[in-house]
């Protein structure tokens, strides 16, 4: 694979901080909760004269008008090419630290751009962290939005994080995550309607996707039980009905652009009596430089949910374009001389609709024509 081609890694539980964004030495303090902390390996004098950093500081409006301390980085046991601090009138209590990491250091995979990634941490007169902000050298996927900059919110202490809102490259709102709540909310492109809600009773958590117009429940998925029940279909029509579903990789989905369709899922749809009524596998293509899901495979039960009375295997295609035949068990024998392309699979169309191809639990990375 070339260095440059795109890499998906999914995991097929996400909880609550295992959304939350991982960048430099950062991602491990995000992820167990804990407050930014730097550490810094101590050079000498003489080895912070023979690397300067590869960028110097510039004027930024953040760091206010009072007295600025700079610290110049640089150098192969130096993480940052600089740090600045400003003060409050005191000249003693820092206000705001500012940190440009090196260029070399690992960003967020998908980011589009060489730049560099800025940190600031506001500090409140007594001292305790209030705030941090994490800006990305481009716009980059976290949490499944497209996102510029972070901004986290500490307790009085200085030490939980009690709130992360993620940005886009236009300043819209596109995630929301409060911790003292326990959930985590998802916002279509505009930054105001709502795409999805997860949230925890304290014993599971649940995931509430919305239609585009952001107040129609479009469907729920439990996360204890890997079920969901949906309420619509695609084209806005009642179409209640329960799946549970099965991955089909252990913790990590990991595809590269070069890569052959992946499985991703089984979905088994249930009769209102609880029999099975037919099962969905979905897969995972890369098609016209995009992931893409499509649907792979459908098995039709019998009444009883014991047997399968046909399987149908298609050509991985995207959602969004007519499926094509491979194989069929029990085809409609109106189709026996027709070729693959114009075959209309022998079973009812609501089963070849999709919300594994359709359900990405958190959109489908922050697209919502996917949703149309």
């Amino acid at each position: 694979m070339a260095p440059d081609a795109p890499v998906q890694n999914c995991r097929n539980k996400q909880f609550g901080n295992k959304h939350m964004v991982g960048l430099i030495i950062l991602r491990l303090a995000l992820m167990i909760g804990l407050p930014l902390v730097i550490i810094l390996a101590a050079t000498s004098a003489q080895n912070r004269r023979a690397n300067k950093p590869s960028v110097m500081p510039t004027a930024d409006a953040e760091l206010g008008t009072g007295p600025i301390n700079t610290e110049l980085g640089g150098g192969p046991n130096v993480e940052y090419e600089y740090r600045q601090t400003s003060f409050y009138e005191d000249n003693v209590t820092k206000r705001l630290v500012k940190t440009v990491f090196q260029r070399k250091m690992p960003y967020i995979v998908h980011s589009n751009s060489n730049g560099y990634l800025i940190g600031y941490e506001y500090y409140r007169t007594d001292g305790t962290l209030e705030q941090e902000k994490v800006v990305f050298p481009g716009e980059t996927m976290d949490s499944s939005v497209a996102t510029k900059y972070i901004v986290r919110k500490y307790d009085d202490v200085g030490k939980d994080i009690v709130e992360q809102r993620n940005y886009r490259a236009d300043n819209t709102l596109s995630s929301l995550s409060d911790k003292a709540n326990h959930t985590l909310t998802q916002f279509r492109r505009d930054g105001k309607t709502l795409r999805c809600v997860q949230t925890y009773d304290g014993e599971n958590y649940y995931l509430t996707y919305y239609r585009l117009d952001g107040k129609t429940v479009w469907w729920v998925y439990d996360y204890s039980q890997n079920s969901c029940k949906t309420f619509f279909d695609r084209e806005g029509n009642n179409f209640e009905r329960e799946f549970t579903r099965r991955y089909l990789f252990s913790n990590v989905f990991v595809m590269g652009s070069g890569d052959p369709p992946k499985p991703l899922c089984e979905d088994s749809y249930k009769r209102a009596d609880g029999t099975l009524e037919y099962r969905q596998t979905w897969y995972r293509v890369f098609i016209n430089n995009a992931f893409v899901d499509c649907l792979a495979e459908l098995e039709v039960f019998s009444e009883d949910g014991q047997s399968v009375i046909n399987k149908i295997v298609f050509e991985p295609r995207p959602s969004d374009q007519p499926l094509v035949i491979k194989t069929e068990s029990n085809p409609d024998p109106n189709n026996a001389n027709s070729n693959a392309n114009s075959k209309t699979p022998n079973v009812p169309s609501y089963m070849l609709q999709g919300f594994g191809g359709g359900l990405d639990l958190y959109g489908v990375y922050d697209d919502d024509s996917h949703d149309k």
